[in-house]
């Protein structure tokens, strides 16, 4: 792949790009039409498929490529024609080529074999390319670091740049755990320092490491250890950072904090194809030329900004449209006349220190020579929320005010944030303890002037105390923000904010001031889903109002799946925008395949429908592929009927309209009622047992018992594990306690293990005000126990969560468990065919835009999808059925037999898979018969086939070869 097409070889090392053509393709030579790849209705010439392809390459590294000529060629085998391009820092990407040493149309001969193989095999002269995961280059360099810091940690320098580091992190709402934060800081250190020598800032020299800017800031400290300082830059400079296409320091950041950490941030980094695809459609080819004009015109840009920006995975592909846009190539600007316009449009924040120091590294791979200051890329709290005991927050005076570690006030007036000179002064001379320097008071109102005098005199004790090395830096980065909300609106916002619930935040006073904020901004709903609220709701709606331009703005969002379709929260986000013209692309799983589902909220585009993302093969996408290869190979976009979102009442209904669905019983904690099924005995009216270990909160640290009830109270219980598509053929024994009418059994209170269980629930549950007392009230939580036994099969069973539904039709009565909800229906032929409703590829999308969060269905498809009842007498409804039941026994023969009514019995073998039975009822045929008939049943829901069937079949079978016999668990 090549930014403007495909070539069949691409030696991107050797600046070398073949095309291959069939003989009778070039008999008109590679100038005749028709010969390249078909553009322009067929009348390319192979040669201009060949300059388009150079020529968008050479335009992509113009900024940062080194000097080397590009050799292109066009060939049949046989006949070969060679041209050789100028470097395009030479020649600004504009001069035509030349034939190169005579090759235009030459015939391949022994002769001059070694000619043609040498114009090809020359190696560019620079370094070896970074890798794409270059973490273990680093390994060495952090384990000096953390015995740097073993060292230093006790020093008041080292105290107060931990502690700013430390704030900064509290800043957005979490801080790492107790006792982790030491590690942590030194990787954080580690990060920065590589970010900073990618982007070519100098080393310091021996005895000047002060005013190094490699060691500005929290990093401060390791200017200790010069020899782990030296390694580093040698490591670095081993390789070229400019060439990799992509956030090559995504990795690093991946590799060096945990998961668990990532994902307390809500840091979801956008894979490349992506962020490349959504800065095409945002940042259009009009705009540019606008921004371009006025930039020209030595007029302010209403530029570009991620106010998240994290790792600059957004920024960096912002700043590759705008190098490589048509608009900008037709202004024929030299190098540093283009580094200057993108340091311009280019505008980034995110709270986090260590992601502006890769968003800087990551666009200077981009510019390559340039001066890091220049670019426009700050630490800070894009939300402008104002925070109180903190060292940062907003007065309300609009002044930014700061805390020192010793808790020293420094407010500075909002009319000094600005002079960046003045800043850098007002600290150095603190930090000598000199008289404040002249004129930076005098610059300012009276009433401001005095405030600047007494925020100088904190500033000097905060030196005299504590030291104020860090100060003059944080105080530009933390001020950023609050000057961007001042100054001209930026024309597009391109960004993947943070995904975190306020439940997920550590600092509850940031979690406040969310609350807050989402108060004021119209979208907080407060009560059973306050701890859901997510903080990628207030990103939206508060950078729209702080820094886009709304007067032709746009904006590209990346957000969880159920901004596109839920409730809450969410709809008073598309509420708000919907003056705007808001549409969505649903994800899927495709950006984050092992976290979560995902959409992509464009704003600013009226008149554009929601699409959604299919697979075109068994690969997805990968974190690092462009957006051109994976729309080649990978996926493709097709649009979304009736706006993406169902909203039809079905007729599974009863009484108020409330569904007829209800939700299973609460069988936890695992350890004292769920029994291994390979453990149990039953002999003479008695079951002997083992239960299972607990995997949940602090239950974990519970083993099973052992014992022995009546037999009687052992019952089949359906657990979510036990259902597969259309079937259910085991089940997991539960010790209930109950009798056939649903009352207690007076008898527990004389059988040993059950008064155990119940002695060791009442010790350590949870104090909660609604957690239930005792272990029988929390097995009949909400009466959802005792009412199922008032319940007669058949009925259908589906996942309460989970990435798509999967269902069961069930003739045999069992307690199904709160992972689960059951269906009550009239007949088997009724339950087989809502299984093949609710189990069918087509009814997918329809049923997951339902969900008003990422993981649950719960009831919300009986509210918005409109299933019928069954009507035996309807040809299409009786297809279904029959269609379902046949499906059902083609399971459950997969699965070796059974009869799918909720509980098998036997020894414990290997658990089944339910892409294995999705697989092989798509092999069958089965699977494409029932979506025809669902189509035919709801033809204005179900999915008209232009992919998703192809794309959920692929998902299926790229787990590796399915078995083709799934032996079933049991337990009797």
């Amino acid at each position: 792949r090549t930014p403007a097409g495909t070539v069949d070889i691409h030696l991107e090392h050797r600046r070398v790009m073949i095309i291959v053509k069939r003989q009778a393709r070039l008999d008109g030579g590679p100038m005749g039409r028709g010969g390249g790849a078909g553009r322009g209705g067929g009348e390319e010439s192979a040669y201009a498929q060949l300059g388009r392809c150079v020529d968008a390459s050479r335009r992509q590294e113009r900024l940062a490529g080194e000097g080397l000529e590009w050799r292109g060629v066009v060939t049949d085998g046989r006949r070969w024609w060679v041209w050789e391009w100028p470097p395009a820092a030479a020649a600004g990407g504009q001069e035509e080529p030349r034939i190169y040493r005579g090759w235009s149309g030459r015939t391949l001969t022994r002769e001059n074999m070694r000619e043609l193989a040498s114009a090809l095999r020359r190696d560019y002269g620079g370094r070896e390319w970074a890798p794409p995961d270059p973490s273990g280059e680093f390994e060495g360099t952090r384990g000096q670091l953390e015995e740097l810091y073993a060292q230093k940690k006790s020093l008041p320098a080292t105290k107060m740049q931990m502690h700013l580091w430390l704030e900064q992190l509290k800043a957005g709402g979490n801080h790492p755990s107790a006792g982790g934060e030491d590690g942590l800081f030194a990787a954080h250190t580690l990060l920065t320092l590589i970010s900073r020598l990618v982007a070519g800032m100098p080393m310091p020299e021996r005895g000047r490491e002060r005013g190094s800017r490699v060691l500005h800031g929290f990093a401060a400290w390791a200017g200790g250890a010069p020899g782990a300082l030296a390694a580093l830059k040698e490591t670095v400079d081993r390789y070229d950072w400019s060439s990799n296409r992509g956030d090559v320091l995504r990795a690093l950041y991946m590799h060096y904090v945990s998961e668990g950490q990532r994902r307390s941030y809500g840091e979801y980094y956008t894979p490349d194809w992506l962020a490349e695809k959504m800065c095409a459609d945002v940042i259009d080819d009009s705009y540019i030329e606008a921004q371009l004009e006025r930039f020209l015109d030595g007029k302010e840009t209403a530029g570009i900004l991620d106010p998240a920006c994290g790792s600059g995975t957004f920024l960096y592909h912002a700043a590759r449209r705008l190098v490589e846009s048509e608009p900008l190539a037709g202004q024929h600007l030299d190098r540093p006349r283009t580094a200057e316009f993108v340091c311009r449009m280019i505008h980034g924040m995110d709270i986090h220190p260590v992601a502006v120091e890769m968003s800087i590294a990551n666009m200077c791979r981009i510019l390559g020579a340039v001066d890091p200051a220049r670019l426009r890329v700050w630490q800070g709290d894009s939300l402008l929320l104002r925070r109180s005991g903190s060292s940062v927050h907003g007065s309300a005076t609009g002044n930014l005010v700061l805390y020192s570690p010793g808790g020293t006030v420094l407010e500075l007036p909002r009319a000094f944030l600005s002079d960046a000179a003045g800043i850098d002064r007002f600290v150095a001379a603190a930090q000598a303890q000199r008289p404040m320097p002249h004129g930076l008071a005098s610059r300012l109102g009276g009433d401001e002037g005095e405030a600047l005098r007494a925020a100088y005199s904190s500033m000097r004790r905060i030196a005299a105390a504590e030291g104020s090395g860090v100060w003059a830096w944080y105080i530009r980065n933390q001020a950023a923000p609050m000057l961007l909300s001042d100054g001209a609106r930026m024309g597009r916002i391109v960004s993947n904010p943070p995904w975190v619930t306020l439940s997920r935040m550590s600092d509850k006073a940031r979690a406040g001031q969310v609350a807050e904020l989402g108060r004021e901004l119209g979208i907080y709903a407060g009560g059973k889903r306050a701890t859901g609220f997510d903080i990628a709701s207030v990103f939206v709606l508060r950078c729209t109002n702080l820094y886009l331009d709304r007067r032709g703005g746009r904006s590209g969002w990346v957000l969880p799946r159920t901004a596109m379709h839920g409730g809450g929260q969410w709809k008073g986000v598309r509420d708000a925008l919907e003056g705007s013209g808001v549409s969505f692309w649903d994800l899927g799983r495709e950006p984050f395949p092992k976290q979560t589902t995902s959409s992509a909220m464009i704003v600013g585009r009226r008149g554009r429908g929601n699409t959604a993302i299919y697979r075109k093969g068994a690969e997805g996408p990968g974190q690092y592929d462009s957006w051109a290869d994976s729309a080649s190979r990978k996926v493709g976009f097709r649009r979304v009927e009736g706006g993406g979102r169902p909203e039809a009442a079905s007729a599974w209904r009863g009484r108020g309209g409330r569904p007829l669905a209800r939700n299973g019983a609460t069988l936890f904690p695992a350890s004292l009622v769920r029994i291994r099924p390979e453990s149990l005995r039953i002999s003479g009216g008695s079951a002997s047992f083992a239960t299972q270990d607990a995997r949940h909160g602090a239950w974990r640290r519970f083993g099973g018992m052992e014992g022995a009830v009546p037999a009687g109270w052992v019952r089949r219980c359906l657990f979510g594990k036990d259902l597969l598509p259309y079937c259910a053929p085991t089940s997991t024994p539960c010790i209930i306690p109950m009798t056939g009418d649903g009352r207690w059994s007076p008898q527990r209170r004389r059988v040993k293990f059950w008064n155990d269980a119940s002695g060791i629930y009442a010790e350590h549950r949870g104090r909660g005000g609604a957690t239930p007392r005792t272990l029988e009230d929390n097995l009949d939580f909400q009466g959802k126990l005792t009412s199922q036994f008032s319940a007669r099969p058949p009925f259908v069973v589906y996942n309460k969560v989970g990435s798509r539904v999967y269902a069961s039709a069930v003739s045999e009565w069992a307690v199904v468990e709160n992972g689960l909800y059951r269906v009550p229906c009239a007949g088997m032929g009724e339950a087989h065919f809502l299984s093949g409703l609710l189990n069918a590829d087509a009814l997918q999308g329809a049923l997951s835009r339902t969900k008003e969060n990422d993981n649950n269905y719960d009831t919300y498809l009986w509210r918005k999808v409109p299933i019928p009842r069954y009507d035996g007498e309807d040809e299409g409804h009786a297809r279904l059925a029959s269609l379902a039941a046949e499906a059902q026994k083609a399971a459950l023969a997969a699965c070796g037999g059974g009869d799918g009514g909720g509980g098998g019995g036997g020894a414990a073998a290997a658990a089944p898979r339910r892409s294995d039975v999705l697989r092989l009822l798509r092999e069958g045929g089965i699977s494409a018969g029932i979506d025809d008939a669902v189509r035919a049943v709801l033809p204005g829901h179900a999915d008209t086939g232009g992919g998703g069937g192809k794309g959920a079949a692929a998902g299926g079978a790229r787990r590796g070869k399915a078995r083709q016999r799934i032996t079933m668990r049991t337990w009797m």
